[in-house]
């Protein structure tokens, strides 16, 4: 591939954008010119590659594999400037929820193998009865359940496959590809609302209130368990322990942090700790010398399969004024948010937050109606980005098991037809 000219404040402004802080970017000429940023709030080293082949960008640090993988996947798009930080397609979001498909709008679980099948596609949906824009919906399955994709849209390949083809008339559907990157979206529609009122006319308006963060969610810290009641395996009937390992840098689940199990018969009296799918968990202690976590949050994808450890903050949203999750989450792992919050941690060989101080945090309480209108928006999002999180953990567990048998020879697929 041709070499490409890296605008690499482009790119920064980009990250930016999206919620990504940059803490240092350092130029170097080993292995050709390239670039290593990193952040303050993510745990993620980036090293862009000034030109287009197979090591353009790597993503290494401290951050899980879904993490790295979408990260290299926008720089990459930022890269050959396929990247757009748009509004929320609320559109999208909503023909997924339909459940259904229609004249303008079909669902894929995959892209197309072949390119008649993809041509095929195209005529048909732009001759839509009403003549009216038409959507292509890569990585939703027959249920409707979004699956995500794995494959890297190459939108350089179908726009030349498209200019190739003879029209009658000359009346050729114009195309345009997008990318929708669900948690980032929901990360600038937050802030656009929220921070900067851009909708308001840059304004709070005058029926919204600040309020302490305990207004709008229950907490609970998170139980002492005794070391000897806890199992180091996974066995039948036993809840996981939720501690600080589950909970990403810059905020995130991380599925695989399990080093604990607690037997459900002797927890009958620890109802309030059992967490339930939409919980926010908090990051309440973190190392004095290397702030990373401390108060960032992820949400809970299941119910009823993890209980709260201590020095984990449980917070729940109670539905006052219509707060849902979605908002308690991003609110938590906004910017002004944590910078208030980590500034009033008791410090010393560790830093830690307490129950009062994060209780007394201050928020933004919007008006119910602008509330119900930002759930109607996120609530789909955060239940995309669960499905695929579990969808992903699924698929690990299955590679886990398997890849052992493999190796060992007992698991024969020498005779499977592919």
């Amino acid at each position: 591939m041709a070499k490409i000219t890296v605008d690499i404040e482009y790119i920064k402004d980009q990250l930016k954008k999206i919620g990504y802080e940059i803490s240092d970017c350092i130029q170097r000429e080993n292995n050709g010119l390239n670039w290593q940023l990193k952040f303050n709030n993510s745990g993620a080293s980036v090293t862009i590659y000034d030109s287009n082949n197979v090591k353009n960008t790597v993503v290494n640090g401290k951050v899980d594999q879904e993490e790295k993988k979408m990260l290299k996947k926008i720089i990459d798009d930022i890269k050959a400037k396929e990247f757009v930080v748009d509004p929320i397609n609320e559109e999208i979001i909503s023909l997924i929820r339909s459940c259904k498909e229609d004249y303008y709008y079909d669902f894929k679980r995959q892209f197309h193998k072949k390119d008649e099948d993809l041509l095929y596609d195209i005529i048909c949906l732009s001759n839509n009865l009403e003549n009216r824009d038409a959507y292509l919906i890569i990585g939703v399955a027959d249920d409707f359940e979004v699956i995500g994709i794995d494959e890297n849209c190459k939108s350089n390949n179908i726009y030349d496959f498209m200019k190739s083809k003879k029209f009658a008339g000359d009346f050729k559907p114009e195309i345009e590809i997008k990318n929708i990157y669900l948690e980032q979206q929901a990360q600038i529609l937050f802030k656009s609302w929220f921070v900067e009122f851009e909708p308001f006319n840059g304004t709070m308006p005058s029926d919204w209130e600040i309020v302490p963060l305990e207004k709008i969610a229950d907490f609970q810290n998170g139980y002492t368990f005794k070391s000897k009641e806890l199992l180091n395996e996974p066995s039948p009937d036993c809840y996981k322990i939720f501690k600080q390992g589950h909970i990403a840098r810059g905020g995130g689940f991380i599925p695989d942090g399990t080093k604990s199990w607690y037997p459900k018969s002797i927890a009958s009296k620890l109802e309030k700790f059992v967490l339930k799918k939409g919980d926010i968990l908090m990051a309440m202690t973190d190392m004095k010398d290397n702030v990373a976590i401390l108060g960032n949050t992820a949400v809970m994808p299941l119910d009823n399969e993890y209980i709260v450890n201590q020095r984990v903050g449980h917070l729940r949203a109670n539905g006052y004024k219509g707060v849902t999750y979605p908002f308690i989450y991003l609110l938590t792992n906004s910017t002004d948010f944590l910078v208030d919050l980590r500034s009033r941690a008791n410090s010393g060989v560790q830093v830690n937050l307490s129950s009062s101080e994060i209780k007394a945090s201050q928020t933004v309480l919007p008006s119910e109606e602008v509330n119900n209108a930002f759930s109607e928006i996120t609530l789909p999002m955060f239940e995309i980005i669960i499905n695929n999180q579990l969808e992903n953990q699924r698929l690990a567990q299955l590679r886990d098991t398997l890849l052992p048998k493999l190796m060992s020879g007992e698991l024969d697929v020498s005779k499977i037809d592919l």
